[in-house]
Parts: structure tokens; sequence; C-alpha cells
């Protein structure tokens, strides 16, 4: 039978774990020691003790940790957290973008932007952690979508990537804002994003005046419409 952990009573419930690792029979347990007879299981029975008290110790004076039913337990069961720097990139960014749709905060020219730099991201590395997230990772994402233009035939020297990066860029931030210390090359600037082309091309007052005054049954109606929606 499994070894159980008894401690006092906390906000009226006294909490109560098997020690893992530890099952042995009565017959097997001393009365009077308060543990086991046999000298391994008395040794792995101690070493379970000891782990247990400097666990619960770090969390009380390094960590100022309030120790709860629930820290306890996994204390005693030996259940580390998990670290979030393990988390997969794409999961956050399928997180961010779920949230902005559901407040209603962006739109389907964004929301399909974002798609292609989620599609490409899988395709460079489905199993991109936070902690492997640095300039050179960065880097390296770049020269893969270099290469995937370059192999469609487009002028290497015309490729730009900001759109993509400063979507990425936007990502990290999220993902810091919520606590987490991933690594954002943009914002230590060892990562410059370029500024993007704009397009330079504006109605002048006669093709606006035109837009403006235009007869609802005209197609420049519809395309208005667009314009001031």
């Amino acid at each position: 039978m499994p070894l159980f952990m008894r401690f006092p009573k906390m906000h009226g419930k006294e909490p109560k774990f098997a020690i893992n690792r530890v099952r042995l029979s009565l017959d097997e347990w001393d009365e009077v020691s308060r543990l086991p007879k046999e000298p391994s299981l008395r040794l792995r029975v101690e070493d379970e003790l000891l782990r247990i008290k400097r666990d619960l110790y770090h969390l009380i004076e390094y960590d100022k940790k309030e120790i709860t039913y629930s820290v306890l337990k996994d204390v005693v069961k030996d259940k580390k957290p998990s670290d979030p720097l393990n988390s997969l990139f794409l999961d956050h960014y399928m997180e961010y973008l779920s949230k902005k749709e559901k407040n209603g905060l962006i739109g389907p020219s964004t929301m399909r932007s974002h798609i292609t730099t989620m599609t490409a991201l899988n395709e460079f590395d489905k199993n991109l952690r936070l902690k492997d997230i640095d300039e050179t990772k960065i880097r390296e994402f770049i020269a893969f979508l270099r290469n995937r233009k370059i192999k469609k035939g487009q002028d290497a020297s015309k490729l730009t990537f900001g759109n993509r990066l400063i979507q990425i860029r936007a990502i990290l931030r999220y993902i810091a804002a919520k606590g987490i210390a991933v690594k954002n090359p943009f914002d230590s600037h060892d990562i410059y994003i370029a500024p993007c082309n704009r397009n330079e091309t504006y109605l002048n007052e006669v093709e606006l005046s035109k837009m403006v005054n235009c007869n609802p049954q005209n197609e420049a109606f519809k395309i208005r419409q667009v314009y001031t929606r």
C-alpha cells in the first residue's frame, strides 16, 4: 500500500498525500520509528522527506510563495510546474488571433495576412518553442522566406518581409504581457524592421469630386461606398 504523509490542518482540511515511489506492507512498517524496517526502504522514505522539506523551504524563503493545499500536494507529488518557455509559439499566435477576432479587433484582410504568416511559420518550424526564439532564429526565418520566394521566381533584391516581422513582434509583445520572459530581438534592436514600401498613389481633387458627386446608378458609386465604409 502507499505511504501517506500527513500535515496540520489547513483551512479546516487535513492534507494527506501519498509519497511517490514508496509502497510497502504493514509488516514492513515500524510503528516506533515511524519508518520502514528495511534499510533501503527507510533510506528511500528519508530521501523523500528531505526533498519535501527542501522544496518547501525554497518556496517559502526564496520564492516567497504561500503554501496552499494545491502547492503542498504538488511538492509531495514532486510535480514540477511546466516551463512556459517550452510552449509552442504557434499556440500563442492562435490564442492572440482568437482573442482579437472574439473582441472584433481584427478585420478580414488583417486576419488573412496573419494566417499567411502562421502558415509560413508552420512550414519553417511547427515545433518552434518560446525558448528557441532569438536573433538567430528570426534571421533563419527571414532566410527561409527569402528562399521560398526565390524558388517561385521572384527577384531577391526586391523582397521585403517587414509585415511578417511586425506581426511576429506583436505576438512576442503579447506573450511578454502575459508575464512570460520570452526574448524579443525586435525590442532589443538586434533585429531591425525596415519600413514597408508605401503606396503613394492618391486621388486628385477632380477625381475625388467625381466620386463624391457620382450618380448612385454609376459603378463609381459602388467604389465610393467601399472607401467610405
